[in-house]
């Protein structure tokens, strides 16, 4: 179903108010990608035009998978060491949700790899690990 509306109108009703929320009515592109029609909930539109403007935005925009690798070390000086390395790397994994997230071991470095569509998301995970 193709919709006849003027450029203008179309503007002002999706693009201007997505800019506004969003910052760029691209970021809220990418993100109907991966959370579907709820981020044009706010603006009003009937549901078909919804279902075809995320159809021509799943075929105009791909998202790329991005890889973020971090090294480090652990050492310890404790009794308990092996274990202690052990437990923490153990409970890293635990904090992974759905992010592909694997910890390469060569001792003593370590090798953290994430990929993911949401860079921004993988590198908090990262971070946290680190901490």
């Amino acid at each position: 179903m193709k919709y006849k509306i003027d450029i203008k109108k179309l503007y002002k009703t999706i693009v201007w108010p997505l800019d506004k929320k969003y910052g760029l009515c691209n970021v809220a592109f990418k993100m109907a990608i991966e959370q579907g029609p709820k981020v044009f909930d706010s603006l009003n539109i009937p549901i078909e035009l919804t279902n075809v403007l995320l159809n021509e935005i799943k075929t105009k925009i791909k998202i790329e998978e991005s890889l973020i690798r971090a090294e480090f070390s652990l050492k310890t000086y404790n009794f308990n060491g092996v274990n202690d390395i052990i437990n923490t790397i153990q409970n890293a994994l635990k904090l992974n949700t759905d992010e592909k997230l694997s910890i390469i071991f060569e001792k003593p470095n370590y090798v953290i790899k994430t990929s993911s569509f949401n860079p921004d998301e993988s590198k908090k995970l990262v971070q946290t690990i680190l901490n």
